[in-house]
This record gives structure tokens, C-alpha cells and sequence, in this order.
């Protein structure tokens, strides 16, 4: 078993902060790239744990919570995240959320609707004064969430943004449909948000932020630490309590 001492310095605030969080929770799963096996060197950890927490977030790590009582609520299982874990998440341990009749909500689909219009709307009124990277990073987040719409319209779980980058790189003509897409939602000038996709901006900063295949090598290695809180997390001995306290109160 990993001691603590033997965990990378960069890495210790989290893996405290994982090893708190499952010895408190009923119920883990991991979800997002890591889950699916999708992850890079940009990507971080996500973990859902049931019972009563506060969330913890840093670009490595994401510690989400929900109550027992939420698991089973229509609500959460037609949600876009609940969806996702029904689908793709890794149960670590505990007794598995509910999930296995889950199917996207109407709620869901108009949130996400909602939420492309208004980051259309924004880019479209402030994209002139972006860097040329942060606009392509911008128009490729609103490209993401106008996949993410169309899964859940389609009844269909949505999968890890590498996943819906995958999706992307094969299709046919893809600026266009996107365009059509987006005004069909009736998003105004859509052709700035295509415009920004394809903008150049160096190829290396183009092909990760496209979703080109990345090094694995440290998130594997992360994926590694985490791993290896979620063994320590077991043995009541391993963890001071009063850590527990610090941590979470």
C-alpha cells in the first residue's frame, strides 16, 4: 500500500482531499474521461460520491456530491450528468446509484438550449476582443455543448468531451452542420462561431485543443495516486482524523 510520503508533492492536497471524501461517502464513481478511458495529460479525475460533502475542485481533481435521496430522484436521472454516470461511470464501491432506466428530460434539454444560446450570444457580442486561442477555445466549448444537445435529444447518454471530439473530427463537413445547427436554435451570426473554429492558431495549440491524441503519461500517473487513495481510503488507520476535520469541517 501507498503511504502518503511516497505521494508527488503536487498531489497531496487531493489525495487528502479523495481519501476524506471516500471514507465519508456511502457510494463512489468515477465518471468523465478517466472512466471512459479517454483521459490525456490535460484531463482531470471526477468523482461522484454519495452521502453529505462539500465539493472539492482543482484541474486535476473533482469531488462531486449528491444525497442518497437525489440517486433515485427523476430529476437527477434525466439530468445531463446523471445520464453521463448511468452510462459511463465506474462504480468503485458502496451500493451503485440509480440509473439503469434513466433517460434524458425535457428539463435537461432545455437547460442545455438555454445555455448555448446565451454563450452564443456572448461570443457573438465579445469574440472581437478575444485572443485568437481563447476565441477558438470558446467557439469550441459552444460546439460541444450543441453535440451535447443533440445526444439528448436522441435519448442518449453524452460522453467525455474527448469522446465528442472524436465524434467531431468525422464527420463530413462538420462547420456547416454546425452553422445549420446553430441557426436552427436561432442563434444569431453562427458563421463567427465556425469562423473561430477554424482560425488558425499554431498547430500544436490547434490539434489539442481539436481533441488530436495527447501524452497519457501524467494523467496516468495521477489516475495512479488517486488509485491509490481510493485503497488507503479503506483502512481506518491510514488517515489521521483530525485531517478529516481540517478538510471538511
Amino acid at each position: 500500500m501507498i503511504s502518503i510520503v511516497d505521494i508527488p508533492i503536487f498531489a497531496k492536497a487531493e489525495y487528502l482531499a479523495l481519501v476524506c471524501a471516500l471514507r465519508r461517502a456511502q457510494c463512489a464513481v468515477l465518471f468523465g474521461s478517466c472512466a471512459a478511458n479517454c483521459y490525456s495529460e490535460r484531463s482531470d479525475v471526477d468523482i461522484l460520491c454519495v452521502g453529505s460533502g462539500r465539493r472539492f475542485k482543482t484541474y486535476r481533481l473533482d469531488i462531486v456530491w449528491i444525497s442518497a435521496a437525489r440517486t433515485c430522484d427523476r430529476g437527477w436521472l434525466g439530468s445531463e450528468l446523471g445520464q453521463h454516470i448511468a452510462a459511463y461511470g465506474v462504480h468503485l464501491y458502496g451500493n451503485a446509484p440509480c440509473g439503469d432506466n434513466a433517460y434524458p428530460s425535457d428539463e435537461s434539454i432545455a437547460r442545455k438550449t438555454a445555455v448555448i444560446r446565451e454563450r452564443s450570444a456572448a461570443f457573438a457580442r465579445f469574440h472581437y476582443i478575444l485572443s485568437p486561442r481563447r476565441a477558438v477555445r470558446y467557439a469550441i466549448r459552444i460546439r460541444r455543448d450543441i453535440q451535447r444537445l443533440g445526444l439528448l435529444r436522441a435519448g442518449r447518454a453524452v460522453p467525455p468531451s474527448p469522446m465528442l471530439d472524436e465524434m467531431w473530427n468525422i464527420r463530413s463537413n462538420p462547420c456547416e452542420e454546425l452553422q445549420n445547427e446553430l441557426a436552427a436554435l436561432g442563434v444569431q451570426s453562427p458563421h463567427v462561431i465556425t469562423g473561430a473554429l477554424t482560425r488558425s492558431v499554431g498547430s500544436s495549440a490547434r490539434a489539442r485543443m481539436l481533441g488530436h491524441p495527447c501524452d497519457r503519461g501524467s494523467a496516468q500517473s495521477l489516475l495512479d495516486v488517486f488509485t491509490a487513495a481510493i485503497d488507503v481510503s479503506m483502512n481506518a488507520n491510514e488517515l489521521n482524523p483530525s485531517l478529516a476535520a481540517l478538510l471538511y469541517g
